[in-house]
């Protein structure tokens, strides 16, 4: 197939850019890895727990696995240290604390709200001070493509944090966009 006069394999090709993809141990976050590693990317995948799972999918995608909370700043930009010169950074780690509004507790709303959407901030801010010196791109073609839970305005009620972690997602992509265009930095 040949898109804008190149084979699609020419026009998806990372050959010589790297990849971190925080969540990667498993379910979407796999799959990105992977994928980025076909298409030539070197890859780091990173996990806070689950290390077997991790260490599977860094050896399938010849990539290194780091363990890492990216609710944690520190451990956030020790990740993006580790990572490398980051190309493309994909934000897929998350956890889930279903239960109704009512019911559900403090600790458990921050817990969920440190890592989905805290955890975004913190390696977006680890990694776009490198980005911008280097004049990179946040993500693949210029773009910060951030893929959703898959969960829509149908989500079953106790859905709804994950509902407001992808509103805050997008709501920082978006100010990010604004302000760092003129810093060679495209992050929509």
């Amino acid at each position: 197939m040949r898109v804008n006069g190149r084979t699609a394999d020419t026009f998806a090709s990372l050959e010589g850019k790297t990849a971190l993809v925080t969540g990667g141990s498993r379910g979407i976050g796999r799959a990105i890895a992977l994928e980025l590693a076909r298409a030539g990317a070197t890859v780091t995948l990173s996990y806070r727990s689950g290390k077997d799972e991790a260490e599977a999918v860094a050896q399938e995608a010849g990539a290194k696995a780091i363990q890492a909370d990216v609710a944690s700043a520190d451990e956030a930009k020790r990740l993006v240290d580790e990572a490398g010169e980051l190309d493309v950074l994909v934000n897929n780690a998350g956890i889930t604390r279903d239960g109704l509004l009512a019911r559900m507790p403090d600790d458990d709303w921050s817990d969920v709200i440190a890592t989905n959407l805290g955890g975004v901030f913190h390696t977006c801010r680890a990694a776009a001070r490198g980005m911008m010196k280097r004049h990179e791109l946040f993500g693949v073609e210029g773009r910060d493509h951030r893929l959703h839970e898959g969960v829509g305005s149908g989500a079953r009620q106790p859905r709804r944090a994950c509902k407001r972690r992808r509103a805050g997602v997008c709501r920082h992509a978006s100010d990010r966009g604004d302000r760092r265009g003129d810093e060679g930095v495209d992050a929509r």
